[in-house]
């Protein structure tokens, strides 16, 4: 997984095309509006990305097929030191790349978590008290 740094965020422009819900919160990170990261499996034409901003909302978009990356999200996910209090996680891709998405029994780190993702906000809350 690959950090972009700010000038490169217009690269996963073309993953946010044609989704059924608006992710606003990217746009803003991606024009600089709001803090966040944006983490991509290549950084010249990427075809998955994490887009992370300073308030706990995380946009995964773009094809499931990268298993390297998405263990790498995986990873970042698990690991407390990444989040505040709570992170909510949307998962969207394109249409016709969906299906992507869907766990084939593969064995996978993320598979609990992006078993049938199309359009579905996944909150996760942790207490850290």
């Amino acid at each position: 997984m690959i950090e972009l740094s700010q000038v490169e965020y217009d690269n996963v422009l073309p993953l946010l095309n044609n989704q059924v819900y608006e992710p606003v919160f990217a746009y803003s990170i991606i024009d600089h509006n709001q803090s966040g990261k944006v983490f991509v499996d290549q950084i010249e034409n990427p075809a998955c990305s994490l887009i992370i901003n300073s308030y706990g909302q995380y946009l995964l978009a773009g094809s499931g097929e990268n298993e390297r990356f998405l263990n790498d999200v995986a990873e970042y996910l698990l690991n407390e030191k990444n989040h505040s209090n709570y992170y909510d996680l949307y998962a969207y891709s394109r249409a016709d790349i969906s299906n992507e998405w869907k766990v084939s029994g593969k064995d996978s780190n993320i598979a609990p978590i992006f078993f049938c993702i199309r359009s579905i906000q996944i909150s996760i809350s942790k207490n850290y008290s």
